[in-house]
Protein backbone atom coordinates (compact mmCIF):
# COMPACT_ATOMS: atom_id res chain seq x y z
CA UNK A 1 0.00 0.00 0.00
CA UNK A 2 1.28 3.46 -0.83
CA UNK A 3 0.76 6.46 1.41
CA UNK A 4 2.39 9.77 2.27
CA UNK A 5 3.81 10.44 5.73
CA UNK A 6 5.16 13.66 7.16
CA UNK A 7 8.07 12.86 9.49
CA UNK A 8 10.16 15.03 11.76
CA UNK A 9 13.59 15.65 10.24
CA UNK A 10 15.34 13.77 13.08
CA UNK A 11 13.08 10.73 12.64
CA UNK A 12 13.55 10.72 8.87
CA UNK A 13 17.34 10.90 9.19
CA UNK A 14 17.38 8.01 11.66
CA UNK A 15 15.12 5.80 9.55
CA UNK A 16 17.00 6.72 6.38
CA UNK A 17 20.31 5.73 8.02
CA UNK A 18 18.76 2.44 9.19
CA UNK A 19 17.53 1.73 5.66
CA UNK A 20 20.90 2.49 4.07
CA UNK A 21 22.86 0.40 6.57
CA UNK A 22 20.53 -2.59 6.18
CA UNK A 23 20.09 -2.34 2.41
CA UNK A 24 16.31 -2.12 2.83
CA UNK A 25 13.91 0.42 1.43
CA UNK A 26 12.68 3.21 3.69
CA UNK A 27 9.13 1.81 3.66
CA UNK A 28 10.37 -1.61 4.77
CA UNK A 29 12.16 -0.10 7.77
CA UNK A 30 9.12 2.00 8.74
CA UNK A 31 6.89 -1.09 8.46
CA UNK A 32 9.26 -3.17 10.63
CA UNK A 33 9.44 -0.48 13.30
CA UNK A 34 5.68 -0.07 13.39
CA UNK A 35 5.17 -3.84 13.50
CA UNK A 36 7.57 -4.11 16.47
CA UNK A 37 5.70 -1.36 18.29
CA UNK A 38 2.22 -2.72 17.53
CA UNK A 39 3.11 -6.36 18.27
CA UNK A 40 5.99 -6.36 20.78
CA UNK A 41 7.68 -9.64 21.59
CA UNK A 42 7.07 -10.97 25.09
CA UNK A 43 9.48 -9.75 27.76
CA UNK A 44 11.44 -11.92 30.13
CA UNK A 45 9.59 -13.16 33.17
CA UNK A 46 11.21 -12.51 36.53
CA UNK A 47 11.61 -15.51 38.81
CA UNK A 48 9.19 -15.80 41.73
CA UNK A 49 11.97 -16.21 44.29
CA UNK A 50 15.39 -14.59 44.55
CA UNK A 51 17.92 -16.85 42.84
CA UNK A 52 20.84 -14.43 43.14
CA UNK A 53 20.70 -13.24 39.53
CA UNK A 54 19.70 -9.78 38.35
CA UNK A 55 17.57 -9.55 35.22
CA UNK A 56 17.38 -6.62 32.86
CA UNK A 57 14.39 -6.42 30.54
CA UNK A 58 14.96 -4.38 27.39
CA UNK A 59 12.14 -2.88 25.35
CA UNK A 60 11.31 -4.70 22.14
CA UNK A 61 11.31 -1.50 20.13
CA UNK A 62 15.03 -1.00 19.70
CA UNK A 63 18.46 -2.51 19.60
CA UNK A 64 20.75 -2.68 22.56
CA UNK A 65 24.41 -2.19 21.84
CA UNK A 66 27.12 -2.64 24.43
CA UNK A 67 30.76 -2.21 23.58
CA UNK A 68 33.53 -4.19 25.21
CA UNK A 69 34.75 -0.98 26.87
CA UNK A 70 31.31 -0.57 28.48
CA UNK A 71 31.42 -4.11 29.86
CA UNK A 72 34.95 -3.57 31.21
CA UNK A 73 33.94 -0.29 32.90
CA UNK A 74 30.87 -1.90 34.52
CA UNK A 75 32.94 -4.83 35.79
CA UNK A 76 35.53 -2.45 37.24
CA UNK A 77 32.82 -0.40 38.95
CA UNK A 78 31.19 -3.47 40.51
CA UNK A 79 34.43 -5.03 41.63
CA UNK A 80 34.85 -8.69 42.66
Amino acid sequence: MRTTLTLDDEIYQTIDAMAKSSGKRLGEVVSELLRQRLHPSPTLQHPQEDDGFDFITFPATGRVTMRAADVKRILEEEGP
